[in-house]
């Protein structure tokens, strides 16, 4: 069982608030246009979350459980430092799965639909990691 202070529980919450943020406007959310869904499987500690914006009208952000029973149409299996390095920007994602520390499980044409909205997703990542450094939480890789 996760406390509510593990790594993994900072995570989850994290990313949540990120995704949240990153896919709150319908108009401009590709997974909403294109009624699918992608899931972050994340390792070390473990974390898996997915949106889903399937119902063509908004993004769902599901976590743990939820977001583990649920298909997805694309899924990213990653690290925690490496998906830090991703989403602050020092880590480019076609780099991070030829390298072999990202997987992806799906059709490349999505990926690639969706690659525009990394920026979205970055920036709301880089503001949460500032704000939990602000608020006293430890902000490491991931966490």
């Amino acid at each position: 069982m996760t406390t509510p202070d593990s790594p993994a529980a900072r995570l989850e919450a994290r990313l949540f608030r990120v995704l949240t943020s990153a896919h709150s406007s319908p108009d401009a959310d590709a997974l909403v246009g294109r009624r699918a869904a992608i899931t972050f499987q994340i390792t070390d500690p473990d974390v898996t979350v997915r949106v889903s914006g399937r119902d063509g009208t908004q993004a769902v952000v599901t976590t743990g459980e939820a977001a583990r029973e649920e298909d997805s149409d694309l899924t990213f299996g990653l690290s925690a430092r490496v998906a830090h390095e991703l989403w602050v920007g020092n880590l480019n994602p076609a780099a991070a799965v030829l390298s072999g520390q990202m997987t992806m499980r799906g059709p490349l044409t999505l990926a690639l639909a969706l690659a525009p909205g990394m920026r979205a997703m970055q920036a709301a990542y880089r503001a949460a990691v500032e704000e939990d450094g602000a608020a006293g939480r430890v902000s490491t890789p991931g966490a």
